[in-house]
């Protein structure tokens, strides 16, 4: 049994560290295993010290989890899985803890841009940026009818698709993305030209390592 894990860090975006971030960073799996990800630690710059303990937590996160895989097995009881969740989660608490504890403020900062330019506008209703761009509730309310509308769409088409018992996975992707691309572009709208200025700050500079960074535009008016 393995669950989903989201890999380490397609795309890597970055900018100067500013001296006080404008919200509580959160800890989370992204900003943890991006930690791990040879890309960010090159633009974070970390000493070989760190990228050497980075590695140690990594290698023990990954050898528990794949013990646990063993373990359980493919086809696990209700009860089995059950407990195979509660330890999982456990190891993830465990793993997230231990690179944040590696982390200066600055590097945690860092990774935050990383993760913003990541998510792009799906990131708008989240409690930190939001709060930060000061999003009114009517703002609020038309950015989640923007995601809600694309999100039915996408739907209602995969049903279609289970309905004929034919699923066309390229065609399914192509709607994804070409949702996505529709939803940021609307997104942005919603914002003043305060707001846009304030995001685009918070971004910082962009950079890229690999794949090609996603390019947002400011102001699409």
């Amino acid at each position: 049994m393995r669950r989903l894990l989201i890999p380490a860090v397609l795309i890597v975006l970055a900018g100067a560290a500013q001296a006080k971030f404008p919200y509580p960073i959160q800890k989370s799996f992204w900003i943890a295993s991006s930690y791990a990800s040879p890309d960010v630690q090159q633009e974070l710059k970390l000493p070989t010290a760190k990228i050497a303990q980075a590695k140690q937590i990594q290698e023990a996160y990954d050898a528990a989890i794949q013990k646990l895989d063993a373990a359980t097995g493919d086809n696990p009881t209700d009860a089995e899985a059950t407990e195979y969740f509660k330890q999982s989660d456990r190891l993830d608490d465990r793993y997230i803890d231990q690179m944040w504890a590696l982390m200066t403020t600055a590097e945690r900062e860092r990774l935050e841009q990383l993760r913003l330019q990541q998510q792009g506008t799906k990131a708008f209703l989240e409690p930190g940026l939001s709060g930060y761009l000061k999003l009114t509730e009517s703002q609020r309310a038309q950015l989640k009818q923007i995601k809600d509308t694309a999100q039915s769409e996408i739907d209602q088409v995969y049903q279609a698709m289970i309905d004929a018992k034919k699923i066309d996975w390229p065609e399914l992707r192509k709607l994804r993305n070409a949702m996505s691309a529709r939803v940021s572009e609307q997104s942005m709208k919603v914002l003043t030209e305060a707001q846009h200025k304030l995001y685009k700050a918070i971004l910082g500079k962009p950079f890229e390592r690999g794949v090609k960074a996603k390019q947002i535009t400011l102001n699409p008016r």
